[in-house]
């Protein structure tokens, strides 16, 4: 640097003199070119980026320029190059992808004359909107976790020199900008919906169907029935033409109006009237199949209920499709070759392998007040006839007393040593120095198998010796573990796949009834999910909305648009009136959440 500065300090003042022994004029000019000023100054600004607490965008910039000698990305012969122009015009469509291109500050390409000194800020503008860009597709715009405990996902950020060598290695920058974006089949579908609804307009809002009287097979026919065979694309039967055949070989005046063209044309008009608003067969099939495919009470009646899930449960749809958009920037890019999804809000879990689901089942999930959380970890063992260790909350809130733990079958230690229920006060204890189990039996509230993937919030799928609950259509009633009503099939899918026990096998070390495990050979990912919104099906541009049964989408929502709301803790939700009860706030974290996941500081 100072070497250059120095011979153009001699060009200037010596060019134009003859002095003996100096170094010929001219010499300093030839060898400061364009290309070499460009790469002094954006050396010179490079160097001049300070270290901000938790931003590791300045050291990741100083890095990479100096491994390529501070030559530009973007610049070509003095201006904003191809590559500048379509790495701008992509992140100017960030909006296509449920991001916002004003979260975004970009070099103004208007043609102009500009200075170097111009020229290499926006070089550095562009490569920093470049980082932010990364970090937005990849899920750093919010961290779920200041919202809820329950929400324990985070951001998979590129490396920061990872994404500066992908933007500048080949000639389609704007293809690995988006590649960065979640490359899930769901995510896409997702997306390929919302861009409709969005350039639709307010098409879509006229499929909602108002409320309204309760339409069912055999009921009286309405109007909405057929905004029903609209919405769930059932076409009415079609009439078949009315004729009239001469009654006399003279026509009577009668006769002839009978036969006029334009009053069997507003005859027909009617009776197709009449078909389009009538249910039919064809009609309670459809809204069977949808209900089902909702986890909805299947019984072809279209309530108040089904009414609300036709109509996107009564929000904005795409609202809901970019918060569930957002979501998936939170799951794993690679959810393993073979997993088990729960979707608390499908109220089922999927056994997937190689992108196929071979297995599922009906799931009951935690309530409101106790929520299932939503994260990914590694199923690692399978428990037959298990003991029930009674987590902390519960002690806490419902064994204040003898009565509850000797109704439960429950067997308390303390100091290694059994106690008997009944000499301690529970009202005054302290339940943290209490051992509480309930032994495996029938009486078990895991009944006969457990499945464990060790996690922080004491999480697991488990049997239970009641039933009943599986038949209801909405099947929040845990504590916060999932419940599966079939898990003798779901231990037989598993180890079939794992090491190749055999059914049999699994009922001789059920009936046996003593305790004991299987550790899987490889460890199978399971992931508990929140979505909202699925596009699951067949049909590509078909969504199933799902209930909010935790009220998750409007914070997420919230806090998207730069108004995130208090935080809600672990366990602070219990009582009458959860809704109204103040929540703890969020402190804020100087480290930026998507520096916190790339560099482990969380």
């Amino acid at each position: 640097m100072r070497f250059f500065q120095a011979m153009i300090s001699l060009g200037l003042i010596f060019g134009s003199v003859n002095v003996a022994g100096a170094v010929e004029p001219g010499a300093p000019e030839h060898l400061l070119t364009p290309e070499i000023l460009t790469a002094e100054l954006l050396e010179e600004r490079v160097a001049g980026l300070k270290n901000v607490d938790g931003d590791t965008q300045n050291a990741a910039i100083r890095a990479f320029y100096e491994n390529r000698n501070f030559q530009p990305i973007w610049i070509t012969e003095n201006k904003l190059g191809q590559s500048a122009q379509k790495v701008i015009e992509e992140i100017a469509r960030a909006d296509d992808f449920g991001l916002e291109a004003d979260a975004f500050d970009l070099p103004n390409t208007d043609a102009r004359a500009i200075g170097l000194k111009t020229l290499i800020a926006d070089e550095l503008k562009l490569t920093r909107a470049v980082l932010t860009y990364a970090i937005h597709a990849r899920g750093g715009r919010i961290d779920p976790r200041s919202l809820s405990a329950y929400l324990d996902r985070g951001a998979y950020p590129e490396a920061p020199e990872k994404v500066l060598a992908g933007v500048s290695s080949g000639d389609a920058p704007d293809a690995y900008l988006r590649s960065l974006h979640p490359q899930h089949e769901e995510f896409k579908r997702l997306r390929a919906k919302y861009l409709a609804l969005r350039d639709a307009g307010k098409v879509a809002q006229e499929l909602r169907i108002p409320a309204g009287p309760v339409l069912r097979l055999g009921g009286k026919r309405h109007p909405h029935v057929a905004l029903l065979r609209e919405r769930l694309k059932v076409p009415a039967p079609v009439v078949e033409i009315e004729t009239v055949a001469a009654q006399t070989d003279t026509p009577s005046d009668a006769n002839a109006e009978k036969s006029d063209p334009a009053v069997l044309a507003a005859r027909q008009a009617k009776r197709q009237k009449i078909a389009l608003q009538t249910f039919d067969k064809a009609l309670d099939a459809a809204v069977r199949a949808f209900q089902k495919k909702n986890s909805l009470k299947v019984d072809g009646i279209v309530g108040s209920g089904t009414r609300k899930a036709l109509n996107g449960d009564g929000v904005d749809i795409r609202k809901r499709l970019l918060v569930n958009m957002e979501r998936w920037r939170w799951m794993p890019p690679d959810l393993g070759d073979t997993y088990v999804w729960a979707n608390v809000p499908d109220y089922r879990f999927y056994y997937v392998k190689n992108g196929k689901i071979i297995h599922t089942e009906r799931v009951v999930v935690g309530k409101y007040q106790n929520q299932t959380a939503t994260f990914s970890d590694e199923m690692e063992e399978i428990v037959f006839n298990p003991r029930w260790n009674v987590p902390q909350s519960i002690k806490d809130r419902e064994l204040r007393s003898a009565s509850a733990l000797i109704r439960q079958g429950l067997r308390v230690k303390k100091g290694g040593r059994y106690i008997d229920p009944a000499s301690v006060d529970w009202s005054t204890a302290n339940m943290a120095r209490y051992h509480i189990y309930q032994p495996s039996g029938p009486r078990n509230a895991l009944g006969k198998l457990k499945f464990l993937f060790p996690n922080k919030h004491a999480i697991y799928m488990h049997d239970t010796p009641s039933k009943s609950l599986f038949n209801r259509t909405a099947r929040a009633y845990s504590h916060g573990c999932v419940r599966v009503r079939d898990p003798q099939r779901f231990a037989e899918v598993i180890l079939a796949q794992d090491q190749g026990i055999s059914r049999s096998q699994i009922r001789s070390r059920i009936s046996g009834g003593k305790r004991n495990s299987v550790f899987l050979k490889k460890k199978l990912p399971v992931h508990i999910t929140y979505f909202t919104a699925r596009a699951d099906g067949d049909d590509p541009s078909e969504i199933r909305v799902l209930r909010d049964i935790y009220r998750h989408d409007n914070r997420i929502s919230l806090a998207l648009a730069g108004k995130p709301p208090a935080y809600i803790a672990q366990n602070s939700l219990s009582g009458p009136r959860p809704a109204r009860r103040k929540q703890k706030v969020a402190k804020k974290k100087k480290t930026p959440f998507w520096a916190q996941q790339l560099f482990g500081l969380n």
